[in-house]
């Protein structure tokens, strides 16, 4: 009985190493689209070749701007056709946080501009915009702590 004991307690330790081990590699991770900020990249471009048609046709997918801290300033994503789907433009607060959202269209005028605001850190409220800079709605944030 205490030899089957040992070796639960044994496997239980090797268990939580594991997890320890794969926490760990998770929280070292880089950012979403694998960017470190300690190279100072300022523009990441992604294409696609598709080779199914016969034809090698390389095109645009993805393309994303960032300021020097590594965050994302400007994102726009393409469709098959070669035209902009989304395009979106960030900026951000003193502390890191995300100021507004501006949506465009596929000439670059604005469709919406969100606003956000954080109280104690905590993002609180988020304004949107329409392309006259009119205020359409907004979300309140509240939080309950233990």
């Amino acid at each position: 009985m205490c030899y089957l004991l040992i070796v639960n307690l044994l496997q239980m330790r090797k268990l939580c190493v594991c997890v320890c081990l794969f926490c760990s590699l998770v929280i070292v991770a880089q950012t979403d689209d694998g960017v470190n900020n300690k190279k100072q990249v300022s523009h990441r471009v992604e294409k696609v070749i598709e080779y199914d048609s016969g034809l090698d046709k390389e095109r645009l997918v993805e393309e994303k701007s960032y300021d020097k801290e590594g965050r994302v300033v400007e994102f726009k994503d393409w469709n098959k056709d070669g035209k902009i789907k989304q395009w979106i433009k960030y900026s951000y607060n003193a502390d890191g946080t995300v100021a507004t959202e501006v949506t465009l269209d596929t000439k670059g005028k604005i469709v919406e501009k969100v606003v956000y605001e954080y109280r104690d850190g905590f993002k609180y409220k988020k304004s949107y915009y329409d392309n006259k800079d009119r205020l359409v709605k907004e979300k309140i944030y509240e939080y309950s702590f233990y």
